[in-house]
């Protein structure tokens, strides 16, 4: 109801979002009251003037203000906030998906491949095996539940962590890395996946992501806060990608 995807001739990805799933990655957000119920699959998209046409629905362009997605640098130490963000994902993360992957109080096999995966991961990272960090992340992709599966927002996060933390990428380091683990993933999954897989490559993240990078040296408040707003993103991927920025802290 309230978020569509515009895929346009060149088959880039635009996010439209109602105003109160805030600000993304490659999206769009429309101020007022947006329903999205009504689009069918292959209604046309186009940009007649300053106003954006979705089937039916009718968007104005002229208030859009640009705004930037890269994640900001952290500001200081971020160990307590690390571990209220770790805390908080134990205490609210759901049991399907992978975002209990850190925790051994829920085992199911989709969790035990994702364990997997992430040793394979971790050794590569350890050992500046690109042979290892690319097995790791084609085990990750596309496995488990969602429009983008819990897999790959696993990566998306980590790629995200890596983007705070250049030396959790090891010896390899974090381009190589990065490039790695999104040029892997992507063609095994899908187009809505690729583009939070790229934009999370760029550090591109929606706002929340924001705030809670802010919050990380600050605020435990303001870290739960954000970390509410980044779980309530679809059914698991906002818990998912937490727990692949975990993944991804050094102290």
């Amino acid at each position: 109801e309230r978020s569509c995807y515009v895929e346009t001739a060149e088959g880039q990805l635009i996010a439209v979002l109602a105003e109160s799933l805030g600000r993304g990655a490659f999206a769009l957000t429309v101020g007022g009251t947006l329903s999205c119920t009504a689009l069918r699959p292959d209604d046309p998209a186009s940009v007649e003037g300053q106003t954006l046409h979705l089937g039916e629905m009718l968007i104005d362009l002229r208030p859009a203000v640009p705004w930037d997605p890269t994640l900001p640098p952290l500001s200081g130490p971020a160990g307590d906030g690390l571990r209220t963000l770790a805390d908080h994902l134990r205490a609210h993360a759901p049991s399907e998906g992978l975002a209990r992957v850190h925790f051994d109080d829920t085992k199911t096999p989709l969790l035990a491949q994702g364990r997997r995966a992430l040793d394979r991961l971790r050794e590569g990272l350890t050992r500046a095996d690109a042979t290892a960090v690319t097995e790791g992340a084609g085990q990750l992709a596309g496995l488990g539940p969602g429009l983008t599966p819990s897999g790959d927002d696993v990566l998306a996060g980590i790629l995200l962590g890596l983007r705070v933390w250049p030396a959790a990428a090891g010896p390899l380091g974090p381009k190589v890395v990065s490039t790695l683990l999104a040029g892997t993933a992507a063609p095994r999954t899908g187009r809505i996946s690729r583009a939070y897989l790229w934009a999370a490559r760029q550090g591109h993240a929606s706002e929340a992501w924001h705030d809670l990078i802010r919050a990380l040296p600050a605020n435990a408040d303001r870290v739960s806060t954000a970390a509410t707003r980044i779980l309530s993103t679809g059914e698991t991927s906002g818990a998912d990608m937490l727990a692949g920025f975990l993944f991804a802290w050094t102290e």
